[in-house]
């Protein structure tokens, strides 16, 4: 278990510091921007990790049955509670990256950002339309088998 949950975070670290790189090279930051922006970056996804987190363990409190109605009160407001603190952890990445980038880019920041969230967009629309069902079992298409033929 342990492993499994260290490989996830590994993962998770590599994926973050790819960000920080091509965010990086794409806006041509100083090191000093880079820097601050790759502090802010960790420090506020971290904090995003630990409330996704605590959310996903609210919705699985919310699935148990029978649920009493003060614990699904006390849940509701967490979860809604939760949504609070990601909205404000949203505002202060904007305000700490626009304070450590300047306005100039900070804008091209917002562009990068929305760019590459439709990519992988794109990329997870083009996937599930290749993903078919066989035998009520999703199956991926897969490539032609390559024909060797022997000489």
């Amino acid at each position: 278990m342990f492993s499994s949950v260290q490989a996830q975070k590994n993962s998770r670290n590599s994926i973050e510091d790819i960000f920080i790189w091509k965010v990086s090279d794409e806006l041509q930051l100083t090191a000093k921007q880079e820097k601050q922006f790759s502090e802010i970056h960790k420090s506020l996804n971290s904090k995003k990790l630990i409330l996704t987190d605590s959310q996903a363990q609210l919705v699985k409190l919310l699935g148990q049955k029978p649920i009493s109605d003060s614990d699904l009160k006390k849940y509701l407001q967490s979860y809604r509670q939760n949504i609070l603190q990601l909205n404000e952890i949203s505002q202060q990445e904007f305000d700490q990256t626009r304070k450590a980038l300047g306005d100039k880019k900070m804008s091209e920041y917002l562009v990068f950002k929305q760019e590459l969230a439709e990519k992988f967009k794109s990329l997870l629309v083009d996937q599930k339309s290749k993903s078919k069902e066989v035998d009520g079992k999703k199956t991926s298409e897969l490539a032609a088998p390559a024909v060797i033929e022997e000489k």
